[in-house]
């Protein structure tokens, strides 16, 4: 454990001894000036000054360390109310053990001047008694008040955090299914389409523009139902069938019951999009995808071919997918490779995960 800096140090322990011995001092103050007036408080102060003052100073140790090794231990957030009726009790406790602790240093002078009758050390007990619960009923609510303030202040620029993120995130995966490649390569494809396939290149148009339209609609749309996806993956996969042919294939195995199931946006079209780009697609050894849904969640498996030569790949894709489910659930997605296969099993989403932030 690393010491202190002074600036630490002095926030951390000068600044809250000084608070509770001014606290427990003018305690002390009002008590004598409430047995006599200014006349006994200056008689006792002449008298037991020190000890007045090594009593408050004591006992602001007292409850400095009963803070730091058992309330503090006590999270707010786990047990409230034990840690209020804690704080308060050992508080009041702490008081009452100050009051009375300077009673018996005041004895003395109760008893040999005329300013004070016996019978005040009960008064001033008592008293002190009553004002010690007050002002640890004070102290406590100060300290649930910080503590709400706290959480409040870090639970909003958590989600504030969280939320740019999520926006970052979606704004990467739009920007890598819009490429200049992307585009221009689906152009093309039409433009060769038309020359020869009319139909087919009114087909492959109405799909582009499906494809496009869904991208550019999503950015703000964290999830989205599994039917969406899949709709916006076959629009996809009818754009790549045209440039690959039978070289590539899709299977489906979805139950209708899961169709409305949420999934983050774009997740199905980010896998399949990687199954194409890290795989040579041939006729002998076409890339096979199989999309499965059940009531457990999704299946996107592909079979390994030969990876291109001239591939560049860090992972983004299925590294910005993980991501995501980190800021969306505390299931994650689950990978599993072998040498013939390639597999990512995606949890659905049925509520959006919530952090305890202090």
């Amino acid at each position: 454990m690393q010491p202190l800096t002074p600036p630490l140090f002095l926030m951390k322990k000068v600044v809250p001894f000084l608070g509770v011995f001014t606290a427990i001092l003018g305690l002390f103050l009002y008590l004598l000036y409430s047995l006599g007036g200014r006349l006994s408080l200056f008689t006792a102060l002449s008298a037991k000054a020190g000890w007045v003052l090594l009593t408050a100073a004591a006992s602001s140790v007292v409850v400095l360390l009963a803070y730091e090794g058992l309330i503090r231990r006590i999270a707010w957030r786990h047990f409230p109310g034990l840690r209020f009726a804690l704080s308060w009790l050992l508080l009041w406790a702490t008081g009452i053990g100050a009051v009375w602790l300077l009673s018996v240093v005041l004895q003395e002078v109760i008893m040999t001047t005329g300013l004070y009758q016996p019978d005040n050390l009960k008064v001033f007990r008592l008293t002190g008694a009553i004002v010690s619960l007050l002002m640890s009923l004070l102290f406590t609510l100060i300290d649930f008040s910080w503590y709400a303030y706290y959480r409040y202040a870090a639970e909003t620029l958590a989600r504030t955090q969280a939320h740019r993120r999520q926006k970052e995130l979606q704004f990467d995966v739009l920007r890598a299914q819009l490429t200049p490649h992307y585009l221009f390569n689906s152009l093309n494809t039409a433009s060769n389409l038309i020359s020869y396939d009319s139909a087919g290149a009114e087909i492959y148009l109405r799909k582009l523009a499906h494809n496009i339209q869904y991208l550019m609609a999503k950015p703000n749309e964290v999830l989205s139902s599994l039917q969406q996806e899949l709709e916006v993956v076959d629009s996809f996969f009818h754009l790549m069938q045209v440039r690959f042919g039978d070289r590539i294939k899709l299977e489906k195995q979805v139950e209708p019951k899961c169709l409305q199931h949420k999934i983050p946006t774009l997740a199905l079209q980010l896998l399949v999009e990687n199954a194409l780009k890290h795989n040579v697609a041939s006729t002998n050894t076409p890339v096979l995808i199989k999309i499965r849904a059940d009531s457990e969640g999704i299946a996107v498996e592909n079979n390994i071919t030969r990876p291109p030569q001239d591939l560049k790949s860090g992972k983004v894709g299925l590294r910005n997918l993980q991501e995501r489910y980190q800021h969306l659930s505390a299931k994650n997605p689950v990978v599993a490779q072998s040498a013939e296969s390639f597999k990512v099993q995606l949890p659905y989403i049925s509520h959006r995960k919530k952090e305890a932030y202090v």
